[in-house]
């Protein structure tokens, strides 16, 4: 965390890399991050690269600062009880806005062949509300698993990258494959599971919402029935996964 004159407060992300092949990769994926500019996804100020002694020069990321932390931060809150919620039409602003806000980003991260591969709470950044917006908004961010797309198939071979427990099942670790099909599928179905997760823990009774997860897969069951109070999200959460 950092101030900058221009930018106000801003958020400096250090990347690993271990050869200048690895870091040209990088810098060519920021090109991907720098055309994904849009309001539903984290402001890509720039980068820098600073000189190391005998090694490889340091690169780091200059991002805008989430003043509220992530959706997985917000999750937690209500799951661990530490905040109780004033109402159900409070949450459901809440899931609401998550919910547009993944939804126009991925349309246009598509639009833009780029698949993010890694969609899931931790990527998801809280802002504070601004002059121009009431509330408060949600932006994608972490494009380091994210690739270009393009062609008539609208998918990619690649290693098996991303995070587990919000995979598409054709990429899930099922066999000994090293490289799987991602398609703009695999995305909506990591929303999908997003969604699933944030209408069972803001709606479910607290007492009962550590029962409901289910061991296997640390996660509410993707076609156990959504709470009543969003009950008209299932048709969307059931056709992205």
């Amino acid at each position: 965390r950092a101030v900058d004159p221009s930018n106000g407060t801003i958020a400096l992300k250090e990347i690993e890399y271990e050869t200048r092949e690895e870091l040209q990769g990088i810098l060519k994926e920021l090109d991907q991050l720098q055309k994904a500019q849009c309001e539903h996804v984290v402001e890509f100020h720039g980068y820098y690269i600073k000189p190391q002694d005998g090694g490889l020069p340091s690169l780091g990321l200059v991002l805008s600062y989430a003043d509220l932390g992530s959706f997985r931060t917000l999750l937690n809150f209500v799951r661990s009880r530490e905040v109780q919620p004033q109402s159900d039409a409070l949450l459901r602003g809440v899931l609401m806005t998550v919910l547009h806000s993944l939804a126009k980003g991925m349309e246009l991260l598509h639009a833009n062949g780029i698949l993010h591969r890694d969609i899931k709470p931790e990527n998801l950044l809280l802002f504070m509300p601004s002059k121009d917006k009431k509330a408060f908004q949600v932006k994608f961010c972490d494009f380091g698993l994210a690739r270009e797309c393009s062609g008539k198939s609208n998918s990619l071979k690649t290693a098996r990258v991303g995070t587990q427990l919000y995979m598409s099942p054709e990429v899930a670790p099922r066999s000994k494959d090293t490289c799987v099909d991602y398609s703009f599928e695999s995305d909506c179905f990591s929303v999908g599971m997003v969604l699933n997760e944030a209408c069972f823990v803001l709606f479910f009774p607290r007492d009962d919402l550590q029962v409901l997860y289910d061991p296997a897969i640390e996660l509410p069951p993707p076609r156990m029935p959504l709470p009543e109070a969003v009950s008209e999200l299932q048709p969307i959460r059931d056709r992205c996964t």
